[in-house]
């Protein structure tokens, strides 16, 4: 049951970050970090950001700034987690972020019991140093752990 909420949950946010997008102008590209954790202690990431890429035609004056959906999957020492939500460059080489994320734990976390699985939001910035705070809710596994958890990291984000 809860799975199943979880799944709906996550279904819904997607939905709505696609909405959030639109068509015009759609473009792929790449993103990738590394980043220090709680709980994960050193994780990675690998994503894309689906949307407004490059600069309509014509183009507006003054820098354009990419914007979209952001899908990522992040595997670490002590977790995974995978998010989905909307990105928006602030700067050139600037940006920010909301993301719904699951997260599960596994090995030994940081302030938090491995084998527990966790839904919350995730706030992030950027400028070549990522920044991101959580919180999320236990939706599963271990019972012993944490029923809130706050999840924050600093690390290389392109």
């Amino acid at each position: 049951m809860r799975y199943r909420r979880l799944a709906c949950t996550v279904g819904l946010a997607v939905l709505l970050a696609v909405v959030a997008v639109g068509p015009a102008q759609a473009g792929c590209q790449p993103t990738w970090g590394l980043r220090l954790s709680t709980p994960q202690i050193v994780s990675a990431s690998a994503g894309v950001l689906i949307g407004e890429i490059d600069a309509p035609e014509p183009p507006p004056p003054g820098t354009y700034l990419p914007h979209g959906l952001i899908l990522q999957v992040e595997p670490g020492l002590a977790g995974g987690k995978l998010s989905a939500g909307y990105a928006k460059g602030l700067l050139p080489y600037a940006g920010a972020g909301i993301k719904l994320a699951v997260l599960r734990t596994w090995g030994h976390p940081l302030v938090a019991k491995p084998r527990a699985t966790y839904l919350g939001i995730e706030a992030e910035a950027s400028f070549f140093i990522k920044f991101s705070i959580g919180l999320m809710q236990r939706v599963g596994g271990n019972p012993a752990s944490s029923r809130t958890m706050l999840t924050g990291g600093v690390g290389l984000a392109f």
